[in-house]
């Protein structure tokens, strides 16, 4: 698919609970005005290689008012490692969020078909992303991604979770039925729970919309409420990818500011990951990806 026709924006908002938020929840004596909430949405994602530069997974930029998104600059993967960046600017009707290129407006990455929960239904992929790999269509159960459908059946791809909500498998059509991605959590009851995003392992082109999407604000039921402490990807009987996630830092509020990946067995670190808000505390000034 190589060109979209171009919607005008209308004056109808589109309403979409942003993917990563906190909520202080804090008994007050009776009387005492009420403490304000804090949404937050992650802003950017950086990774930085032992003794090597860093560099981004995603960053967002959003309007002067700090309420929505406007762009998106996210890597693309493709063999396990980002080869290429998309710079996306994003424009909103009432059931539709267009990603068009930042560099060449008549190019749109991305048209992405909502409901009026917020919710992704269906992605029509440009050429500027894999070369219009898909369309690709969303599928919800118990309120969580269970499945994507990229062009027809020609790949599909399920996710799995645990008892507690954390995302503990994904399965493609190539794994024949077995997990190509693993993830492994620490259940420490002690500690604040949050939606925490992690984007670590290894990934090929076929994840490039989901990851996208997921940077934009999409499928919050992927970032883990519990520690993440190991991830493994295999292709077929090839190990792709075996880390452990650990010396997690968080702020007070229990979001996740940095962690480093190591090889299994080892403390020495092969990558450090750093994870940045952009945060309103009102209720009235929510931060969301659409509003």
């Amino acid at each position: 698919m190589t060109n979209f026709t171009r919607v005008a924006l209308t004056g109808v908002s589109v309403s979409f609970i942003a993917f990563v938020s906190c909520t202080k929840n804090e008994i007050e004596p009776t009387g005492k005005k009420k403490p304000k909430q804090t949404q937050c949405d992650v802003s950017s994602f950086t990774q930085q290689y032992a003794g090597g530069g860093s560099g981004y997974i995603f960053n967002k930029s959003y309007d002067l008012s700090g309420r929505r998104l406007t762009r998106i600059d996210a890597g693309l993967y493709s063999g396990g490692v980002i080869w290429d960046t998309v710079h996306l600017d994003l424009t909103y009707t009432s059931d539709k969020i267009y990603f068009i290129s930042a560099e060449n407006s008549a190019d749109t990455g991305l048209v992405v078909h909502i409901d009026n929960a917020g919710r992704a239904l269906r992605a029509e992929v440009g050429q500027i992303i894999d070369n219009g790999f898909g369309p690709q269509e969303f599928f919800y159960k118990q309120g969580r991604l269970n499945l994507i459908n990229i062009d027809d059946n020609l790949m599909r791809i399920w996710f799995r979770y645990d008892q507690h909500g954390n995302n503990t498998q994904i399965v493609t059509d190539s794994s024949e039925g077995l997990a190509r991605i693993n993830h492994v959590y620490e259940y420490d009851t002690r500690k604040k729970k949050y939606n925490n995003i992690y984007l670590d392992e290894a990934r090929g082109f076929s994840f490039n919309v989901l990851t996208i999407l997921h940077a934009a604000g999409f499928f919050p039921e992927l970032n883990p409420v519990n520690t993440r402490t190991r991830t493994t990807v295999t292709w077929g009987n090839y190990l792709a990818y075996d880390f452990v996630q650990f010396d997690h830092k968080y702020d007070k509020n229990g979001r996740l500011l940095q962690y480093k990946t190591a090889s299994p067995g080892s403390n020495t670190p092969v990558a450090t990951y750093n994870v940045s808000y952009n945060c309103a505390n009102n209720y009235d000034d929510l931060i969301t990806m659409a509003q």
